[in-house]
Protein backbone atom coordinates (compact mmCIF):
# COMPACT_ATOMS: atom_id res chain seq x y z
CA UNK A 1 0.00 0.00 0.00
CA UNK A 2 2.88 2.40 0.69
CA UNK A 3 4.16 2.00 -2.85
CA UNK A 4 0.74 2.82 -4.28
CA UNK A 5 0.45 5.90 -2.05
CA UNK A 6 3.88 7.21 -3.10
CA UNK A 7 3.03 6.44 -6.73
CA UNK A 8 -0.20 8.47 -6.54
CA UNK A 9 1.45 11.36 -4.66
CA UNK A 10 4.23 11.61 -7.27
CA UNK A 11 1.77 11.51 -10.15
CA UNK A 12 -0.30 14.23 -8.46
CA UNK A 13 2.67 16.50 -7.65
CA UNK A 14 4.14 16.29 -11.16
CA UNK A 15 0.71 16.21 -12.87
CA UNK A 16 1.58 13.00 -14.64
CA UNK A 17 -0.95 10.99 -16.60
CA UNK A 18 -2.06 7.70 -15.04
CA UNK A 19 -3.31 4.80 -17.09
CA UNK A 20 -4.60 1.45 -15.92
CA UNK A 21 -3.92 -1.49 -18.22
CA UNK A 22 -5.58 -4.88 -17.83
CA UNK A 23 -3.86 -7.65 -19.77
CA UNK A 24 -6.61 -9.69 -21.41
CA UNK A 25 -6.01 -13.41 -21.38
CA UNK A 26 -2.92 -12.96 -19.20
CA UNK A 27 -3.04 -16.47 -17.80
CA UNK A 28 -2.84 -17.83 -21.33
CA UNK A 29 0.39 -15.88 -21.99
CA UNK A 30 2.79 -17.81 -19.77
CA UNK A 31 4.90 -20.85 -20.37
CA UNK A 32 6.38 -23.40 -18.01
CA UNK A 33 10.08 -22.74 -18.44
CA UNK A 34 10.53 -22.25 -14.66
CA UNK A 35 8.10 -24.95 -13.52
CA UNK A 36 8.00 -28.73 -13.38
CA UNK A 37 6.10 -30.46 -16.22
CA UNK A 38 2.33 -30.34 -15.77
CA UNK A 39 -0.04 -32.93 -17.20
CA UNK A 40 -3.83 -32.91 -17.51
CA UNK A 41 -6.55 -35.36 -18.36
CA UNK A 42 -8.17 -35.14 -21.79
CA UNK A 43 -10.98 -32.52 -21.58
CA UNK A 44 -14.59 -33.70 -21.83
CA UNK A 45 -15.74 -33.87 -25.42
CA UNK A 46 -12.27 -34.67 -26.79
CA UNK A 47 -12.03 -38.27 -25.56
CA UNK A 48 -12.88 -39.65 -29.02
CA UNK A 49 -9.60 -38.16 -30.33
CA UNK A 50 -7.44 -40.13 -27.88
CA UNK A 51 -7.21 -43.82 -27.16
CA UNK A 52 -7.04 -45.24 -23.63
CA UNK A 53 -5.83 -43.38 -20.59
CA UNK A 54 -3.87 -40.48 -22.02
CA UNK A 55 -2.40 -37.51 -20.20
CA UNK A 56 -1.60 -34.29 -22.04
CA UNK A 57 1.59 -32.35 -21.37
CA UNK A 58 0.84 -28.64 -21.06
CA UNK A 59 3.27 -26.42 -22.95
CA UNK A 60 1.51 -23.14 -22.06
CA UNK A 61 -0.55 -22.00 -19.11
CA UNK A 62 -4.33 -22.27 -18.93
CA UNK A 63 -6.95 -20.71 -16.69
CA UNK A 64 -7.42 -22.42 -13.35
CA UNK A 65 -3.80 -23.40 -12.77
CA UNK A 66 -2.05 -22.17 -9.64
CA UNK A 67 1.10 -21.75 -11.74
CA UNK A 68 -0.56 -19.51 -14.36
CA UNK A 69 -0.18 -16.23 -12.44
CA UNK A 70 3.50 -16.88 -11.70
CA UNK A 71 4.23 -17.92 -15.29
CA UNK A 72 2.58 -14.72 -16.55
CA UNK A 73 4.62 -12.70 -14.03
CA UNK A 74 7.85 -14.22 -15.45
CA UNK A 75 6.78 -13.15 -18.95
CA UNK A 76 5.80 -9.64 -17.84
CA UNK A 77 9.05 -9.02 -15.96
CA UNK A 78 11.09 -10.26 -18.92
CA UNK A 79 9.28 -7.83 -21.25
CA UNK A 80 9.72 -4.90 -18.86
CA UNK A 81 13.44 -5.67 -18.50
CA UNK A 82 13.77 -5.91 -22.30
CA UNK A 83 12.16 -2.46 -22.53
CA UNK A 84 14.90 -1.12 -20.22
CA UNK A 85 12.92 -0.89 -16.98
CA UNK A 86 14.52 -1.55 -13.61
CA UNK A 87 12.67 -2.75 -10.53
CA UNK A 88 13.06 -1.65 -6.96
CA UNK A 89 14.80 -4.22 -4.76
CA UNK A 90 12.28 -3.50 -1.98
CA UNK A 91 9.22 -3.81 -4.23
CA UNK A 92 9.32 -6.30 -7.12
CA UNK A 93 6.05 -4.87 -8.49
CA UNK A 94 7.43 -1.39 -9.24
CA UNK A 95 9.41 -0.78 -12.44
CA UNK A 96 10.86 2.51 -13.56
CA UNK A 97 12.88 4.02 -16.39
CA UNK A 98 14.23 7.47 -17.14
CA UNK A 99 13.09 8.51 -20.60
CA UNK A 100 13.84 11.61 -22.68
CA UNK A 101 10.96 13.51 -21.06
CA UNK A 102 11.39 12.18 -17.53
CA UNK A 103 10.54 9.27 -15.31
CA UNK A 104 8.00 6.57 -16.27
CA UNK A 105 6.80 4.19 -13.56
CA UNK A 106 4.91 0.89 -13.88
CA UNK A 107 3.13 -0.76 -10.96
CA UNK A 108 2.14 -4.35 -11.63
CA UNK A 109 -0.14 -6.72 -9.77
CA UNK A 110 -1.33 -10.00 -11.19
CA UNK A 111 -2.54 -9.04 -14.70
CA UNK A 112 -3.03 -5.30 -14.13
CA UNK A 113 -0.55 -2.47 -14.62
CA UNK A 114 -0.75 1.16 -13.56
CA UNK A 115 1.52 3.44 -15.59
CA UNK A 116 2.43 7.02 -14.75
CA UNK A 117 4.75 9.58 -16.25
CA UNK A 118 4.77 12.32 -18.83
CA UNK A 119 1.67 11.80 -21.00
CA UNK A 120 3.51 11.41 -24.31
CA UNK A 121 6.13 9.03 -22.94
CA UNK A 122 3.56 6.94 -21.00
CA UNK A 123 1.42 6.43 -24.11
CA UNK A 124 4.46 5.34 -26.15
CA UNK A 125 5.44 2.82 -23.48
CA UNK A 126 1.91 1.45 -23.15
CA UNK A 127 1.64 0.85 -26.89
CA UNK A 128 4.82 -1.26 -26.96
Amino acid sequence: MNTIRVFLVLSNIFRWTNELVDVKGAFLCGNFQHEKPIYMKVPKGFEQNYSGDVLLLLLRTIFGLKQAARAFWWELTAVLHDMGYLHLPDDPCLYYSWMMTGLVIWLTWIDDCLITGDEKESRQQRSR
